[in-house]
């Protein structure tokens, strides 16, 4: 705190003050300047027989008349042959030609100093002449009590022979040795703690002296106390400017802290929302780890039955390529019967009856033809069901079109088929009813002729049509083994799936873990916010701000202080527009 320092330096000034005159700014003028030394006579106790009061006028003017004001009685010159006049209110007029004027007088005035002094002789109370010869455990204890407003600062000092006293202490004090004495020297300022409206300094009563030390056929000898102001004078309060801007500096610099504190909890409460939602989002991805592993398990399931139902795909397609290679060679049979019809049709004209004969045989082998192509005609109607049941079941818009196609093919086919059968069976009833010798052969054999080209045409289209259906028989074939292989090689990328959720599904619970700890740690942290904002700001209001305002009121009393302590510069009087000074040294003997 300042007001140690302050203590510190007054402290240092009364160790090292002398006795010599100080210096005024009067003296530069024609001023006088009045100096004033109160001797006090006391006993042991403190109470006081007899004041003296010297007075030194300075006649910095050379002044031949002093006017000088004192409440003293039997004034004496002590150092001169000027004389002097007493008038009214205490007026002292001196004849002084120029010189200085050494003056003493008595007094009844209590001075504003009052010391007691008690004494304990083994932790009990004893009277000082009662300690003459006595050993043992002493101990004094100097009280010194301030009547005035004005701040005094007295020194207290007594020598005791070595030879009498050991181990001697002092508080507020210290203890020389110097081979024969024990010099003890105190120092106390009574009535300042009031003054400063504060309890005491750094835990000290600078109200008191307390002497101990062991003695051995103890002498009691004289306490000389000094007592004076004026030290807090050159006390110049400019000095703490700089402090008082630093404590304004620490003031603000606490508010900022305090404003900081609130930022930080406000952070830490936007951290915190912010945490449950990656918590939310954590819980969320193994929820969908969860979905997802299920998931991959019904897609395995599915491929399972969609790789044992390719097996009878790519058997299927197997035998309806077969079947449509049988039905190509059957077409190319037919091909060639109806190109040998064709050529019989045009020996018609070389007879009649040879015809005839022909004819019959002709029509039990169309006969025969026809129940055979009854046969090719289901077997392609059974194709185009398994074409339109491959057209269904796959996803492949290439083979959906081939198979479209050939499926259209067929059913041409089988409508030529049908048409040509009808034919023949008719154009053979036609040329029998025409066998006879009703002169209607030519025209039937006519009829036969054109019905075997347009026969020999459709057998060419049906021709074309089955090698189509087997190319399409055959690419359905490839494709369903090119299905198979690809329904296993997804079936294996799903087992791998299903290892790997193993993995997703260990690290969604560190995840949930390690969420769980960041919000137990953030809470922590939102909690040590908390109470570090309400630290700060019971910091700020109790400490820092208080302690800078009480620092504020210390330096506005202290600064009446210096003013009081200013004003007081004598005690048994002085003229109006004299500077003075005064000290109090008092005898306890």
């Amino acid at each position: 705190m300042k007001y140690k320092k302050v203590m510190a330096g007054v402290m240092a000034a009364v160790f090292t003050f002398s006795m010599t005159s100080p210096v005024w700014a009067g003296q530069e003028a024609d001023g006088v300047v009045k100096s004033e030394t109160v001797y006090v006579k006391a006993d042991k106790t403190g109470k006081v027989k007899e004041t003296i009061v010297s007075d030194w006028l300075q006649n910095i003017g050379d002044k031949k008349t002093i006017e000088d004001t004192s409440t003293l009685n039997q004034i004496k010159n002590v150092k001169g042959e000027e004389t002097f006049t007493r008038g009214n209110k205490g007026a002292v007029n001196w004849k002084a030609n120029g010189n200085d004027i050494y003056y003493q007088g008595t007094t009844d005035e209590e001075i504003p100093i009052k010391l007691t002094a008690s004494y304990w002789l083994h932790d009990k109370k004893i009277k000082p002449e009662k300690l003459k010869g006595k050993s043992g455990q002493l101990k004094i204890k100097i009280i010194t009590e301030n009547t005035e407003d004005t701040p005094f600062t007295v020194l207290s000092m007594m020598t005791i022979p070595s030879d009498q006293c050991k181990n001697v202490s002092v508080t507020n004090g210290k203890v020389i040795a110097d081979g024969k004495n024990e010099i003890i020297a105190g120092i106390t300022m009574p009535g300042l703690a009031k003054q400063l409206d504060i309890d005491q300094f750094d835990n000290k009563d600078l109200s008191s002296v307390t002497i101990k030390c062991e003695i051995q056929d103890f002498e009691p000898v004289s306490i000389y106390s000094v007592a004076m102001n004026g030290l807090l004078n050159d006390i110049d309060l400019n000095d703490t400017d700089e402090l008082t801007d630093m404590l304004d500096t620490l003031k603000n610099s606490s508010k900022q802290l305090v404003k900081g504190g609130k930022q930080v909890s406000s952070g830490m409460n936007s951290l915190s929302a912010k945490a449950k939602e990656y918590t939310d989002g954590v819980q969320k991805y193994i929820d969908g780890v969860n979905t997802y592993k299920n998931g991959v398990a019904k897609v395995s399931s599915g491929l399972n039955q969609l790789a044992s139902g390719s097996m009878d795909l790519v058997s299927g397609s197997d035998s309806v390529a077969s079947g449509a290679k049988t039905i190509d060679n059957s077409m190319a049979e037919l091909a060639s019967s109806m190109a040998q019809l064709q050529s019989g049709a045009g020996q018609v004209s070389s007879g009649i009856a040879t015809l005839d004969s022909q004819l019959a045989q002709a029509q039990a082998s169309l006969a025969e033809k026809a129940s055979e192509l009854e046969t090719k005609k289901s077997q392609v109607e059974s194709l185009i069901q398994t074409q339109t049941a491959l057209m269904n079941a796959t996803e492949d818009e290439q083979t959906k079109q081939v198979l479209q196609s050939s499926i259209e093919t067929e059913q041409a086919l089988l409508s030529e088929l049908s048409s040509s059968s009808q034919t023949i069976s008719s154009t053979l009833s036609t040329i029998r009813s025409y066998t006879g010798e009703n002169g209607s052969l030519r025209n039937g054999a006519a009829q036969v002729a054109a019905g075997m080209n347009t026969a020999t045409a459709g057998a060419k289209k049906i021709k074309q049509g089955t090698k189509t259906l087997a190319a399409g028989a055959e690419a359905v074939s490839n494709g369903a083994g090119s299905l198979s292989s690809g329904l296993q090689t997804a079936k294996n990328g799903t087992d791998q799936l299903s290892k790997a959720n193993g993995t997703l599904e260990k690290g969604g619970k560190k995840l949930s873990s390690a969420s769980g700890q960041l919000n137990s740690g953030i809470a922590k942290l939102q909690n040590g916010s908390d109470q570090l904002t309400q630290g700060l700001m019971k910091f700020d209001k109790e400490g820092i701000s208080k302690g800078a305002d009480t620092v504020g009121d210390l330096f506005d009393k202290l600064d009446s202080v210096i003013d009081q302590d200013a004003e007081y510069n004598n005690f048994s009087g002085i003229s109006k527009g004299m500077d003075g000074e005064v000290k109090f040294i008092i005898e306890l003997q």
